[in-house]
C-alpha cells in the first residue's frame, strides 16, 4: 500500500477530504476508484486510529473490500487495542463479496415484517443499516404499535436513512408518520408517544433512531 504523504484529509468539509469523496461516491458523482485513490495516497503512519477506522468502515460502506482489507490489516498491526478495527478486520479478512449485507435468514425475516408495517423505499439501504444495528429491529416492531395507539389504526409510516450533516459519516433511521391532523394537533400526539413510550427507550437506540412527522 503506498504510504506517499499527501494533503488528503479524512475529515472536514474540503471537497477533497476522504468523507467528502465518499459522498459523492455514494451520489454517483465519482467513481469508487475516486475513493480508493485518496485512501491509498495517505500515509496512514501519521493518522491516528479513529480516522483509520473510519476510513475502513467507508470503505466497506462502498464495498471497497480489498481496500477495507488493506487497511485493516494494517490497523491491526499498528492498533492492536483497537476492538473496532479488529472487528472490521474480522468481516473483510476473507472474500465475503456482500460483507455489507451478508447472508442473515435472521435478519430477512426482520425485513420482511418491517417492510410489512413501514413503507421503506430503499430496503437495501435500510438491511444495511439494521446489519449493524441489531437492536433497532424490536423496537421498530413495538414502535408500530405503540404509534398505533397514539395516532390511529394501520398508520401510514415511512422508514428512511438520513444522513445527520453536523456529524461526519453518521446516519440516523427515520420514521415519519404521515398524518392530515392540523400542526398542533399531530405534534401534540407526538409529544404524547414520546412520553408513553418513546423516551423510556431511548436510550436503548444508540441515537440512531428518530420519530419525526410528515404532513400529507
Amino acid at each position: 500500500m503506498p504510504v506517499t504523504v499527501t494533503n488528503t484529509e479524512t475529515h472536514g468539509d474540503d471537497e477533497n477530504s476522504l468523507a467528502s469523496i465518499y459522498l459523492r461516491v455514494r451520489e454517483n458523482a465519482l467513481p469508487a476508484r475516486a475513493f480508493v485513490e485518496a485512501a491509498q495516497g495517505i500515509d496512514w503512519r501519521s493518522r491516528d486510529v479513529n480516522e483509520l477506522a473510519d476510513t475502513i468502515w467507508m470503505a466497506i460502506q462502498l464495498e471497497l473490500i480489498p481496500l477495507a482489507r488493506t487497511l485493516a490489516k494494517f490497523g491491526t498491526e499498528r492498533y492492536p487495542e483497537s476492538e473496532r478495527i479488529r472487528k472490521f478486520w474480522n468481516m473483510v479478512r476473507k472474500d465475503v463479496p456482500a460483507i455489507i449485507a451478508p447472508e442473515n435468514r435472521q435478519l430477512d425475516d426482520a425485513m420482511v415484517k418491517i417492510a410489512n408495517l413501514y413503507h421503506v423505499a430503499d430496503q437495501n439501504r435500510v438491511r444495511n443499516f439494521l446489519a449493524w444495528n441489531e437492536q433497532l429491529i424490536a423496537i421498530l416492531v413495538e414502535a408500530h404499535e405503540q404509534i398505533a395507539q397514539v395516532f390511529e389504526r394501520n398508520p401510514e409510516i415511512d422508514l428512511e436513512i438520513v444522513r445527520d450533516p453536523e456529524i461526519s459519516n453518521f446516519n440516523e433511521l427515520f420514521v415519519y408518520i404521515r398524518t392530515d391532523l392540523g400542526a398542533e394537533a399531530a405534534l401534540e400526539k407526538l409529544h404524547k408517544f414520546d412520553d408513553k413510550w418513546f423516551l423510556n427507550i431511548m436510550d436503548q437506540t444508540d441515537n440512531k433512531l428518530t420519530f419525526s412527522l410528515r404532513f400529507v
